[in-house]
């Protein structure tokens, strides 16, 4: 009888991690997900990233190799050439902003000249623009002359077009 029951045992006590949720709990021994991460004063740190532009899938590697996992996410730091810095995921093409940035609302009127803030996009050098207005431009990217606009209409890019480009004809 002893013989039976020491490996009916052995077998119930090896077989447990099957039946075991592959949760990971930081700063918990409750996890509520994959990964719970509970702090009260701390946050977590997104690998910080220079990529080189939207579509730049060799700065960032897939560890096991292979492409890039849909989802993956980073923090731009800005030191690749990219902009804007801020939080991205990876969408299985390009790179998708995550964290709030963008070019900024598009306001359409008969002005002819800045003002409020508001600045015409007619194709002259950002360094004629006051010194906010300048580095705006710099953390959007938009190089060393405000995109022209004239008789253009505008809309807001899709993650993978470049801020200030143009495509389309006037016809």
């Amino acid at each position: 009888m002893k013989s039976i029951v020491l490996p009916l045992f052995a077998m119930i006590i090896l077989s447990l991690p099957l039946f075991s949720h592959a949760q990971v709990g930081i700063g918990t021994v409750n996890p509520k997900a994959a990964l719970e991460i509970l702090s009260d004063d701390s946050g977590i740190i997104i690998p910080r990233i220079g990529i080189t532009s939207s579509t730049d899938a060799t700065n960032v590697i897939n560890p096991d190799t292979g492409s890039l996992i849909v989802s993956t996410m980073i923090y731009n730091d800005g030191t690749g050439g990219f902009f804007p810095i801020g939080f991205f995921f990876w969408s299985g093409s390009n790179w998708v902003s995550v964290s709030g940035k963008s070019g900024g609302d598009i306001k359409h009127g008969f002005q002819t000249v800045d003002h409020d803030g508001w600045y015409l996009l007619d194709g002259r050098a950002i360094a004629s623009l006051p010194a906010n207005a300048q580095n705006a431009a710099t953390t959007l990217g938009l190089g060393t002359n405000l995109p022209n606009a004239s008789n253009r209409v505008l809309k807001n890019t899709d993650g993978a077009e470049a801020i200030g480009s143009t495509q389309g004809t006037n016809s």
